[in-house]
């Protein structure tokens, strides 16, 4: 494994790490004393959350420049950071052997790690958002705007 440090300005913004509970999915949920059995997962999850909470999946065919990624993502943070409430994901960039793994928390993010090898035959980009306000269409679109303007 290796890290990404130095390719941009995100990086500056990966070096703390956030203490926030460990979220396996956006409709699971663990509580200290108990676990809740899955029809009780939505029930609890809808009376914890607002409305406003969503989470959503982003898929990517074509690799990245990690300058066009870590633009998306700069942009991203420095307008929504604090309703970005969580980001995960592999990123196929140009050049690595295997995904980049990137995770972080409004704008906190943990360096970015090459791992050696991709977990399977599928090399596609794929990013896991829980966000508050913001929706799925509008990274979406971010994400299409920085592309075309960095290719």
């Amino acid at each position: 494994m290796s890290t990404l440090s130095g390719r941009s300005k995100l990086s500056s913004i990966v070096l703390r790490r956030a203490s926030m509970p460990s979220w396996t999915s956006a409709r699971m949920c663990w509580t200290p004393s108990l676990r809740v059995n899955a029809t009780r997962q939505s029930q609890l999850l809808d009376d914890a959350h607002d409305r406003a909470i969503r989470s959503f999946a982003l898929w990517f065919e074509r690799p990245f420049s990690w300058q066009t990624f870590s633009s998306v993502m700069e942009l991203l943070t420095s307008m929504r950071g604090p309703d970005l409430l969580r980001v995960k994901g592999l990123v196929n960039v140009e050049g690595e052997r295997g995904p980049v793994v990137v995770q972080g928390v409004q704008h906190i993010f943990h360096p970015p790690v090459t791992l050696d090898a991709w977990p399977g035959e599928d090399r596609r980009s794929r990013l896991v958002f829980i966000t508050r306000n913001i929706p799925q269409e509008a990274v979406a679109a971010l994400f299409a705007a920085v592309g075309e303007l960095g290719d």
